[in-house]
């Protein structure tokens, strides 16, 4: 599959899997995970130099939450993705990650882009909503994701 296949196809799983979904009172895939791609698409210089990377944190970022919320499985994201992309969204799923979330995503470059990405955009939300105790919750993911060790 080309890259710009590769990224089409993580973006239609994100949209199938995802139909029907809200965020607030917006369509979820039109309002959170485009959001997200855009997000994540800005950090490309800051952590990506390689093409394939750029192409592989991207479709991480179209599914991050394909596994965590909806019943798409990851034997599916196996028959598409490099084994790279689908780690990456398994360890940003809470329903299938182990003990030390946050610190199983810094530790994966991939997930740690989308993850940063998510975190601003769900802050930004929460934000726009006065839901300030929340978007402290967003802010303190982002320090430590952001944090150098």
């Amino acid at each position: 599959m080309s890259d710009i296949s590769l990224l089409n196809k993580a973006e239609e799983i994100a949209k199938s899997y995802h139909k029907g979904q809200m965020y607030g009172s917006k369509d979820y895939f039109s309002s959170h995970i485009e959001d997200v791609i855009s997000e994540t698409a800005d950090l490309l210089n800051k952590y990506f130099v390689l093409n394939r990377d750029c192409i592989n944190v991207l479709c991480v970022a179209a599914l991050h939450d394909v596994l965590e919320d909806t019943d798409c499985s990851v034997d599916y994201l196996d028959t598409f993705f490099p084994v790279e992309v689908v780690e990456a969204v398994v360890l940003l799923s809470k329903n299938l990650s182990a003990n030390n979330y946050l610190e199983n995503i810094k530790n994966n470059k991939y997930a740690k882009a989308v993850k940063i990405a998510d975190s601003r955009c769900n802050m930004n939300a929460c934000i726009k909503q006065g839901d300030y105790n929340r978007a402290k919750k967003y802010l303190k993911n982002l320090c430590y994701l952001e944090a150098t060790t």
